[in-house]
């Protein structure tokens, strides 16, 4: 899981769009260096499409379904707003540090907007599994064991 995976894979999309910043709604890295994004379709706003990015091929788009109730001014953000992004090396020692498990690896990284911007990462070892929380700038903010 690298930052190159990440801004490469939003620099193809913001190409693929033809604008400079993207609206996203949710980030997902895969430690096959594999990076799932939900992007708001800057032509429709009303429209999401997700992507996958292996860091060199970009997906065609897929449709998501948007519910009438959904408030995607409320959910979207841009990399921008998540410094964390851009630094996903560090996130991976961080968590890993933070949980301290034997064995342990690092199964996911991703960021929502729930009621705030903070990045996750799931570490998992084969006795142990916990969500290490960080803030937008990617400070740890909490641990929990699941």
């Amino acid at each position: 899981m690298t930052s190159a995976l990440v801004r490469d894979g939003l620099a193809q999309l913001a190409a693929r769009y033809g604008v400079a910043d993207l609206q996203v709604t949710s980030v997902d890295v895969a430690p096959v260096e594999t990076l799932d994004v939900t992007v708001r379709n800057p032509a429709r706003p009303d429209q999401l499409d997700r992507y996958t990015f292996d860091g060199e091929w970009l997906s065609d788009a897929s449709p998501v379904m948007v519910s009438a109730l959904e408030d995607l001014d409320a959910r979207a953000f841009r990399l921008g707003d998540v410094p964390a992004l851009s630094r996903v090396e560090a996130l991976v020692d961080d968590a890993l540090a933070h949980t301290g498990f034997d064995g342990g690896e690092v199964a996911g990284i991703s960021v929502n907007r729930t009621e705030r911007l903070w990045p996750t990462v799931m570490v998992e070892s084969p006795r142990s599994r916990a969500l290490v929380v960080f803030d937008a700038e990617g400070t740890v903010i909490g641990v929990q064991q699941l």
